[in-house]
């Protein structure tokens, strides 16, 4: 339907977005919602990070070790977290 428009309507001031979504979806049942502002950010911490490499078997933890320390970088906001693997050797028997 978005190919029917013609560079007329798209370019018009006097036709509103809404107006436009419309003509062109009104069989369909157009429903507009409020704008929300869009904001970069990122829900990673360190706990969050901790809860990832518990869930993974215990064998496979000194494999993912650099000279004895586990780093999860967030591949969002880059930011990186260090554990030991004796956090997480206690952290498991326990």
């Amino acid at each position: 339907m978005l190919a029917s428009t013609k560079d007329s309507e798209l370019l018009d001031p006097a036709l509103s977005g809404d107006d436009l979504l419309y003509r062109l979806f009104h069989e369909d049942g157009v429903r507009i919602f409020e704008p929300t502002d869009l904001r970069p950010s990122c829900r990673c911490s360190p706990a969050r990070a901790e809860r990832i490499l518990a869930q993974l078997p215990a064998d496979e933890l000194p494999g993912l070790a650099v000279d004895n320390a586990l780093i999860v970088t967030c591949e969002f906001c880059n930011a990186y977290y260090t554990f030991t693997l004796d956090q997480f050797d206690q952290d498991q028997t326990a």
